[in-house]
């Protein structure tokens, strides 16, 4: 029997779009722009923010309550409409919708009480991931339209290539850090709180970027309606949390919630929100460098400000090496919430967070639809669609095997995504829309492909349950297709996740990337990178490839060879394998801010690489 769980049965009415620029602040919206009064006024005592005292977790910390962060925001929000009206030439009245201010502060904690101050004056806040180079920010910054830069710990060549920006750039002063506030605060001041601004909508509410995965990143601008789908449940799923879960008794009242995740990706704002309007304390890191930020610094950050739950991309626990897990599992089994969002996870590491009673949500997406599917429970590959939206659309890309279960891709349409209605009706996000190829009421409608492949698995107590959940096996994009053969059906992430894997059980080293690259060639080739490399583990290394290659199918004419298609790129510089003097000293692989492979990127930088290679087998 072929399954089609979440197919829908009847055409459904399209969603509301949202508001126009133009038209009154929803209630929704309202409660967004006011949760900091709002909660001023409810839980005036209540910590909102954990801050940190400096780079390192262990110089301290200083929370803030909701009355201290209202006071805070509003004298910003003050002196930055005069400020901003001298900068731009305007009448402060006219200071904010439609002025885009580009936050690069370095850590984006230093501006985060700008950020509300230049909300609650209507202006739009941009940021831009930095390490991808400077071409690529200050291409950024003038599609936007920003006329400010606040910036704080940018390198002196970028400075003084912003001669020719057409705009303003602003240093942020030491004492407009955020901790810097939260003292002085502290310390009481004579001069009466301001009055929170009249609320305006911001035209759009944040402005970020594509994370590039699959091509040059593309500005996305999210109004703050978008901001307002799924926000109600997302709280009371937050707020369900409040009995103590694990050991140590830790609830989202008592102890902070860390955010690791960089305010370029979409995953910081969705959390941030359910903070403000539940008034529960948020921890958030010193981050300069998300690049550099690895999955030892988010547990030192964890037990230095001594919080009760994390919040992440999956990459920071995928890479997570097995012994930190070990040696910190009584400390993570203590968290109330360990929620991880973006991409996939393998399934070595949902066994071993199960095998340790790890709390981990797995969020799959944090995109321009909000949220796609979760896992709260064992096994954490196993994704469910969420229960406040209508499902996705299936249409199966592989014949039923003997259970009835496929190979699937989901698909949106504006009558089931809330999200992808208000972007067709507003734009400000770029999205590939296609006719609906599956059968049934919504055939031919415009949709959006979400451009993953899926596997359905049965869940449920007995093997003839009828609920459907979807394993996560690969981007469309991850699927290699051999040149001259006819060989497809290789999907290259499987393969990966799983070298990855064993590499680290096997020599107790984790790679910092890895790539299978093959579409277009006559086999395969790999590429792993590691932050340091000693040479005297090739064989080591190359043992395990060939264990990938027989778990994966890979034979003779299609496989790995480790002798003749296989690199190993040092971030320390050490580049070894056959043809190694092809490939240029600054060739590595590089990835998202979301650490998944920019696999078009890297099949350029590798190019000659792979052209220069032996294909045949001995």
């Amino acid at each position: 029997m072929v399954l089609t769980p979440i197919a829908a049965s009847s055409s459904r009415p399209t969603p509301y779009s949202g508001p126009r620029d133009g038209d009154p602040l929803t209630e929704a919206e309202l409660s967004l722009l006011l949760a900091i009064p709002r909660a001023a006024q409810t839980t005036p005592n209540g910590t909102l923010f954990r801050l940190p005292l400096g780079p390192d977790p262990s110089l301290g910390w200083v929370d803030v309550t909701c009355a201290e962060t209202y006071s805070i925001v509003s004298r910003l929000a003050a002196s930055w409409r005069t400020r901003l009206s001298k900068i731009l030439d305007e009448p402060e009245p006219k200071v904010g919708p439609g002025i885009i201010i580009c936050i690069l502060a370095q850590p984006s904690v230093h501006a985060l009480f700008h950020l509300f101050a230049f909300w609650a004056l209507g202006c739009t806040v941009q940021y831009v991931c930095t390490y991808m180079g400077n071409e690529i920010v200050d291409s950024n910054i003038r599609q936007s339209g920003c006329k400010v830069i606040l910036y704080s710990g940018a390198n002196e060549d970028w400075l003084r290539s912003q001669d020719q920006f057409d705009g303003a750039l602003v240093e942020l002063p030491e004492n407009e850090y955020a901790h810097r506030l939260a003292q002085k605060e502290k310390e009481g001041s004579s001069e009466p709180v301001p009055a929170w601004p009249k609320p305006q909508r911001p035209t759009p509410a944040v402005i970020i970027q594509s994370s590039a995965s699959t091509g040059t990143p593309k500005l996305l601008r999210f109004s703050l309606y978008y901001y307002t789908i799924g926000h109600p449940f997302n709280c009371q799923k937050y707020l369900s949390l409040g009995h103590p879960q694990g050991r140590g008794g830790k609830t989202p009242f008592t102890h902070p919630l860390l955010s690791v995740t960089p305010p370029f990706w979409q995953g910081f704002f969705i959390p941030l929100f359910v903070h403000l309007a539940t008034a529960t304390p948020l921890a958030i890191a010193h981050i300069s460098d998300i690049s550099t930020f690895t999955s030892e610094h988010l547990v030192d950050w964890a037990r230095g400000l001594d919080v009760g739950g994390i919040t992440c991309s999956t990459a920071m626990l995928r890479n997570m090496a097995t012994s930190t897990v070990e040696a910190n599992a009584e400390f993570l089994q203590s968290m109330y919430l360990i929620r991880i969002t973006g991409s996939a996870l393998g399934d070595a590491k949902s066994a071993l967070f199960e095998k340790h009673n790890i709390p981990v949500t797995n969020i799959f997406g944090m995109s321009e639809l909000v949220r796609l599917m979760s896992a709260s429970h064992a096994p954490l590959t196993h994704l469910r669609p969420f229960p406040d939206v209508p499902p996705p659309l299936v249409v199966p890309v592989s014949e039923p095997d003997a259970d009835g279960l496929r190979q699937v891709q989901l698909w949106h349409t504006a009558s089931t995504s809330p999200a992808l209605a208000h972007h067709m009706a507003y734009g400000g996000v770029p999205l590939k829309l296609e006719p609906f190829p599956g059968e049934g009421p919504h055939h031919g409608e415009a949709a959006l492909n979400w451009g993953d492949i899926f596997q359905e698995v049965r869940v449920g107590s007995t093997s003839t349950s009828s609920e459907i959940a979807y394993m996560h096996i690969g981007r469309a994009d991850d699927h290699i297709r051999l040149g001259g053969t006819g060989r497809g059906g290789i999907t290259a992430s499987k393969y990966e996740l799983e070298l990855g894997a064993m590499v680290e059980a096997q020599l107790g080293m984790t790679p910092d990337a890895v790539q299978l690259f093959g579409t277009g060639y006559s086999c395969t080739a790999l590429v792993v990178q590691f932050a340091q490399w000693s040479n005297e583990a090739m064989d080591k290394l190359a043992s395990v490839v060939e264990q990938v290659n027989a778990n994966q199918g890979l034979e003779r004419n299609v496989r790995v060879h480790p002798g003749k298609r296989m690199l190993v790129v040092g971030l320390d510089g050490i580049v070894c394998g056959p043809g190694a003097e092809r490939v240029q000293e600054c060739s590595r692989l590089m990835v998202t801010h979301k650490r998944t492979l920019q696999r078009w990127r890297n099949v350029q930088a590798f190019k000659a690489w792979l052209d220069g290679l032996d294909f045949g087998e001995p």
